[in-house]
């Protein structure tokens, strides 16, 4: 009877053991501890889309330049935002020139954007907007 008893005791003590790490992964995974970016280069700066929040954000590249000295002189601003579905993996981004288009994987929603870089004298001043172009078609 102990053989049994201890081989019982053995198989529970494996099957909790293999159990608890999958819930504890799975939990990890569902509370990400912060945001996740996608960023793609554009012709005159930089697209990043939030993921969690499908805010997307435009980035000059500019650089003011005295004698051997350079100086980043880059700014952003929100050009538009998109419904993401899952927090962190539910939105892509592809880009044509100064265009972007970020779109949802999950639903098919879509927007398309346009940044462009203002300067003026030493100032660079990011712009743009992005326009909702519906769904693709299935």
């Amino acid at each position: 009877m102990k053989p049994r008893l201890c081989v019982f005791i053995i198989l529970v003590t494996m099957v909790a053991l293999s159990t608890a790490p999958a819930k504890a992964t799975s939990l990890y995974f569902m509370q990400a501890a912060s945001p996740t970016y996608t960023i793609a280069p554009l012709t005159n700066g930089v697209a990043i889309i939030t993921q969690d929040t499908g805010a997307v954000t435009y980035c000059t590249s500019s650089t003011l330049i005295s004698g051997t000295t350079a100086t980043p002189n880059g700014n952003c601003a929100l050009l538009g935002r998109i419904t993401p579905t899952l927090p962190g993996v539910s939105l892509s981004l592809a880009v044509s020139g100064t265009d972007f288009y970020v779109i949802n994987n999950v639903t098919g929603v879509f927007i398309q954007c346009v940044a462009i870089n203002n300067i003026v004298g030493s100032t660079s001043t990011p712009g743009g907007s992005c326009k909702a172009m519906g769904s693709t078609f299935r």
